[in-house]
């Protein structure tokens, strides 16, 4: 299963009791999923969390994911015929870290820790393209 349906799963237990883990032995097999719950959680939490898995439907939620990143993608390839896009992605992809810092540092308004966690980005971004 996709580690994101992990992130839902323990989002949704996390959301009504305490944890400080969570093991899933088979997705379609409720009974090997254990939790560990925090000391501080109290048996009402506990119960909610019971009933969250109970009521954890894997395919749907599994389903909402599988959308989610179809959306994404159908987004970014629309982004994909604008020509202001692709020059900027091939601009980016092509700078250095000096260029980069440069065009920030010379294009935008923003205080000095803004355009450093802007260049930042950039960088991470370039290097992902």
């Amino acid at each position: 299963m996709d580690p994101s349906l992990t992130s839902v799963l323990y989002k949704t237990i996390l959301a009504v009791c305490p944890i400080t883990g969570m093991m899933i032995g088979d997705w379609n097999d409720k009974t090997t999923w254990l939790l560990t719950y925090d000391p501080a959680a109290t048996n009402a939490q506990k119960a909610a969390a019971t009933t969250a898995i109970t009521n954890f439907d894997v395919v749907a939620q599994n389903n909402a994911l599988v959308n989610a990143a179809a959306q994404r993608v159908a987004s970014v390839a629309s982004y994909s015929t604008d020509a202001r896009y692709t020059n900027m992605i091939s601009t980016l992809h092509n700078a250095t870290a000096t260029q980069i810092a440069n065009f920030v540092n010379n294009n935008s308004t923003a205080d000095a820790g803004t355009k450093d966690i802007l260049i930042r980005l950039l960088l991470m971004v370039g290097t992902l393209i």
